[in-house]
């Protein structure tokens, strides 16, 4: 199995988390694994072919692009953290990403 990149940036993501979460207990209630869980996500977010991309139209798909990530769930609303493989999601197109990715969470953006 090859580690790509982008399996690297979640392992790492994962890490900050756990250590962010075990430093946070002395500041907050202390949370048990059952009131903890933690729902990982790969999608294929390719654009159709056709589709305007950064510098032309989309002519062919080589190598699939994803969105990957981990959603926390626990007493509060759900976090979802997602790394897209985009050169950049700016403006309207940020806010439609945080605003679906919310919906589907059941959290707000």
């Amino acid at each position: 199995m090859t580690i790509t990149r982008c399996d690297r940036s979640v392992n790492l993501v994962l890490m900050v988390l756990l250590l962010a979460a075990s430093s946070a207990s002395v500041y907050s209630a202390q949370v048990t694994a059952a009131e903890l869980r933690i729902a990982v996500f790969d999608v294929d977010v390719s654009p159709p072919i056709g589709s305007p991309v950064a510098y032309a139209p989309t002519r062919k798909i080589v190598d699939p692009l994803s969105a990957r990530g981990i959603v926390l769930l626990g007493a509060g609303r759900p976090i979802v953290l997602c790394a897209v493989d985009y050169i950049g999601i700016a403006n309207g197109g940020n806010l439609a990403w945080r605003e679906a990715l919310a919906e589907a969470a059941e959290t707000t953006s």
